[in-house]
C-alpha cells in the first residue's frame, strides 16, 4: 500500500522523536537512577515507548483534535493526556522489568514508589516542553521555528524561491452575505480544509493578508513532484469534499484562484518585538501581479514562464499561453500560461499546447 505524502512525514518525524527520546532515556537512566543493568533497558523502554506513543497520538490524533483550541487549553489538556499516557508505559515496563514478583505490581505499589514519583514527573517535564514547542512551531510555523533555532536567517542570504499567491474568489460578496465574525471562521476554515495539501506538498505558508494565503517553498523543493502546482489543484480536492459541509454551515462553497512564479529574494530575520523572516524581491510582487490576472482571464492558476521553462507537468496537467503582458509597476513584459488537469490522460502536456516554450525534461 503506498503511502501519501503527508503520512511518510509524519512517520519520519515520529522515528526522529524515538531515536531521540530513547537516548534521552538512556542518559536520564545512567546519570540519575542507574543501579544495574536492567534499569538501563527499562530506562530505553520508557524512553521510546513514551515517545513512540505521544508522537503517534499527537500526529494522528491530538492535532486534529487540538487545533480549533486555544494556545492555553491545548498545552493543558495534551498535557493531561500525556500524564495518564505516561503512566500507564510506566507501569507496563515495571511489569516487565520487575525483579519482585507481580504481587507486588499493583497500580497503588508502583505509584508510591519515589523511583515512579521521579521518572514519571520527569517524563511529564518533556511531554509538557514538547507541548509546548509544538504550539509555538503551529503558532509561527515550522520554518520560522528552526530557522530561528539554527541562525540560518540571522544575516540576509539570497535564495531561489517559488512563491504562490492564494486568494479566495468574491469576498467582499462572502462577507457581505454571512457577515465578518462569520468570515473570519469561514476563512479559518478554509486553512483548515486545505492545510493537508500544503503539507504533504511541502509548502511554508509565509503571511496571512486578509483572505490570502502566500506560500513559499525553495526551488528545487518546490519544483520536485510539481509540488507547486500539485498543491493547487489538491486543495481543490480537499475543499469539494467539504462541500456540503460548508454549504451547511455558510450557505457558500470556497472558490479561490493562485498564481505562482520564482526568482531570487533576499532572506533575513527583521524586527526586534516582533520577530519574523522576511523575504524581499521583485519576484514576491510580481507573484502579487500574477495572482491579479486570474479574475480578468476566468483562469483559476497562472503562473509565468519563468517557472514553467523549470518544471516538468508530465502527463497529469497541461498549460496554455495567455499571452505576454505589462503587470503594473512591471517594465518588462511577463509570459503567463493557465495551468489545468489534462482532460486527455496520457497524452503529456507539450502535445495539447504548443507555444514555444522549453519545459523541463520529464524526471
Amino acid at each position: 500500500m503506498k503511502l501519501r505524502d503527508q503520512t511518510k512525514l509524519k512517520l519520519r518525524a515520529i522515528l526522529v522523536i524515538v531515536l531521540i527520546s530513547g537516548m534521552i532515556g538512556v542518559l536520564y537512566t545512567r546519570l540519575i537512577r542507574y543501579t544495574k543493568p536492567s534499569d538501563l533497558l527499562q530506562g530505553i523502554f520508557i524512553g521510546v515507548g513514551v515517545s513512540l506513543s505521544l508522537s503517534a497520538s499527537e500526529s494522528f490524533f491530538l492535532r486534529a483534535w487540538m487545533k480549533r483550541r486555544s494556545f492555553t487549553s491545548a498545552i493543558l489538556l495534551s498535557t493531561a493526556y500525556n500524564l495518564m499516557d505516561i503512566i500507564g508505559i510506566f507501569i507496563i515496563s515495571s511489569a516487565i522489568f520487575s525483579e519482585n514478583g507481580s504481587a507486588e505490581l499493583s497500580f497503588g505499589n508502583i505509584m508510591r514508589s519515589p523511583e515512579a514519583h521521579d521518572t514519571i514527573f520527569f517524563c511529564l517535564l518533556m511531554s509538557f516542553s514538547f507541548s509546548f514547542l509544538l504550539q509555538v512551531k503551529e503558532l509561527i510555523g515550522g520554518r520560522i521555528f528552526l530557522s530561528f533555532f539554527t541562525g540560518k536567517y540571522h544575516k540576509p542570504i539570497e535564495e531561489e524561491r517559488i512563491f504562490m499567491f492564494l486568494d479566495l474568489k468574491s469576498s467582499t460578496t462572502v462577507a457581505e452575505k454571512i457577515g465578518h465574525v462569520n468570515f473570519h471562521k469561514f476563512i479559518n476554515d478554509f486553512i483548515f480544509t486545505i492545510s493537508e495539501a500544503i503539507i504533504s506538498n511541502r509548502g511554508e505558508i509565509y503571511k496571512y493578508i486578509g483572505d490570502e494565503i502566500i506560500i513559499t517553498w525553495g526551488l528545487k523543493e518546490g519544483l520536485k513532484d510539481m509540488r507547486c502546482i500539485r498543491l493547487f489543484f489538491e486543495a481543490v480536492d480537499h475543499v469539494k469534499q467539504e462541500r456540503e459541509t460548508f454549504k451547511r454551515t455558510y450557505g457558500v462553497v470556497p472558490k479561490f484562484k493562485a498564481g505562482i512564479h520564482c526568482g531570487r529574494v533576499v532572506a533575513g530575520e527583521m524586527g526586534d518585538t516582533k520577530k519574523e523572516i522576511a523575504f524581499l524581491g521583485d519576484v514576491i510582487n510580481t507573484t502579487a501581479r500574477i495572482e491579479n490576472e486570474c479574475n480578468p482571464h476566468q483562469r483559476p492558476l497562472l503562473i509565468s514562464g519563468d517557472l514553467l521553462q523549470k518544471i516538468s507537468l508530465g502527463k497529469e496537467y497541461k498549460y496554455e499561453k495567455i499571452g505576454d503582458f505589462n503587470l503594473r509597476g512591471k517594465m518588462e513584459k511577463i509570459e503567463l500560461y493557465a495551468i489545468a488537469r489534462n482532460p486527455n490522460g496520457g497524452l503529456p502536456a507539450e502535445a495539447i499546447h504548443s507555444s514555444g516554450v522549453t519545459l523541463a525534461p520529464n524526471p
